[in-house]
């Protein structure tokens, strides 16, 4: 045990419970950007498809227009 800085005479529970302390912010925030760039993504596609759409509807027209 180091007395004269005894903040340095650390257990290994300490060193692991610092080591937690540090890395959960980063786990935290990566595993929500990877959440927010998912979601993203099906957002795109959402809307994507939905273009798509209005595009074969304009090609085909209104079906009300062709009645």
């Amino acid at each position: 045990m180091n007395e004269s800085f005894p903040e340095l005479s650390l257990r290994p529970k300490d060193c692991i419970e610092m080591t937690i302390n540090i890395l959960a912010p980063y786990f935290f925030i990566t595993k929500l950007s990877q959440r927010l760039r998912k979601e993203e993504m099906e957002m795109e596609s959402g809307a994507s498809q939905v273009s798509s759409a209005i595009l074969i509807w304009t090609m085909m027209g209104n079906p009300k227009e062709q009645l």
